[in-house]
């Protein structure tokens, strides 16, 4: 009987989310009872399982870590927030750049801020946390998508009792805005992860630390 290979993006994705210290050890046991002959969905719901877990492991036991790295990022992305509504405001720039080839520019510009400010945020995350990184990591960017998804329903919530439009055309219009802002929110989610090291490895400065030791 052929060894049946474990699925790739299901074990990039504990390698990469795993909270466990001995996530290495977990990896080796699924892959290795994958090839014996368990099935491709039993193979997905374990990794689902043991990210969960070690992530409620990690909760459990390192809370303090783990709620500061949470807590750091939220303030860093609520003072983002706050100061991009008042510098990327249209009033913030001249009349004369809309409809203009420079107004093109003027949105890659923003675009490339918004997603280092992302990248800042994740950063920030990983360094308040430490060693708890991963666990800070992903419960930061839970709660930022748990915001995101609970501000969307209430601004079309509140958009459909002002406007008055028929509920057929808001689903439409929800839908379409719907699948922008999840876009949007995906990309925003790669750039904070990318900033933490989770997509690449240890950030520079916990890498130099490994070293010395």
């Amino acid at each position: 009987m052929r060894p049946k290979a474990p699925p790739m993006l299901a074990t990039w994705l504990l390698k990469h989310f795993g909270c466990s210290p001995n996530n290495e050890s977990v990896i080796g046991d699924l892959v290795e009872q994958r090839m014996q002959g368990k099935s491709y969905f039993w193979y997905w719901r374990q990794v689902w399982t043991a990210i969960s877990s070690s992530w409620v492991s990690q909760a459990k036991g390192h809370p303090w870590p783990i709620i500061r790295g949470i807590v750091a990022g939220w303030i860093v992305y609520i003072v983002w927030m706050l100061s991009s509504s008042v510098i990327f405001r249209e009033s913030s720039y001249p009349k004369w750049i809309v409809g203009t080839k420079l107004e093109i520019l003027l949105v890659a510009a923003i675009l490339v801020v918004l997603l280092s400010a992302r990248v800042a945020t994740g950063w920030v995350v990983s360094q308040v946390s430490g060693e708890h990184r991963k666990a800070a990591v992903l419960g930061f960017v839970s709660t930022s998508l748990l915001y995101s998804v609970v501000q969307f329903g209430l601004q079309r919530y509140l958009f459909w009792q002002s406007s008055g439009i028929p509920l057929t055309n808001l689903v439409t219009h929800i839908v379409l805005l719907g699948c922008f802002a999840g876009l949007s929110a995906f990309v925003g989610l790669i750039a904070t992860l990318f900033g933490s090291g989770l997509l690449t490895g240890a950030p520079r400065s916990l890498r130099l630390e490994s070293k010395r030791r």
